[in-house]
């Protein structure tokens, strides 16, 4: 009988045993998972500071972008004012040497005409260049816009959470001492 009352009490011990192992399993589970989170968290700040810095550089882009433009607008306005410059010069010499001619009427009217139709002409031409060119800049705005979202998607979608990770390895923890505590019932 001495025999049975030892074996019960050894058996009661061994349930307490495995709790202890379940528990220290869990906690040991636990301080992994915060040791994760910590790298996770570090892992997650760089890849935002990297985000920061990618930001960073796609404004300083935007904004050499955008003042290539206001130069071009400048360019253009200072092409359109020598043109118009040249035109009031050739005009004036044009009238100028028919005074001296002395001739007047439809002739002198016609060469001021061909004097503004080239004025006019070298405009139009200054204009699609300016055109072109502000063009080529917004493409090139648009193309690093583009290039921006794809690099920020990219670096986002690496980002772990680290309260995810937390939850996660909390649940199997539990379930493992769960399983464990069934063990020794």
């Amino acid at each position: 009988a001495p025999s049975v009352a030892s074996s019960t009490g050894s058996s009661g011990l061994g349930g307490w045993g495995g709790v202890a192992m379940g528990v220290s399993s869990a906690l040991g589970s636990i301080l992994g998972t915060v040791s994760q989170v910590s790298a996770i968290k570090a892992q997650s700040d760089a890849t935002i500071r990297q985000i920061e810095a990618e930001a960073d550089s796609y404004v300083f882009e935007t904004s050499i972008v955008q003042q290539q433009r206001r130069e071009a607008r400048r360019e253009l306005g200072d092409v359109m004012t020598d043109i118009g410059l040249q035109a009031v010069e050739a005009e004036a010499e044009v009238r100028a040497r028919n005074a001296m001619r002395g001739v007047s009427g439809g002739s002198v009217q016609q060469a001021s005409t061909e004097v503004a139709m080239k004025a006019n002409l070298a405009n139009a031409d200054a204009i699609r260049q300016y055109e072109n060119t502000d063009i080529t800049l917004l493409r090139r705005n648009l193309a690093s816009r583009v290039d921006f979202e794809n690099r920020i998607t990219s670096l986002a979608s690496g980002i772990q959470s680290p309260s995810s990770a937390f939850m996660s390895t909390l649940s199997g923890s539990v379930s493992g001492f769960g399983s464990g505590l069934q063990m020794y019932q």
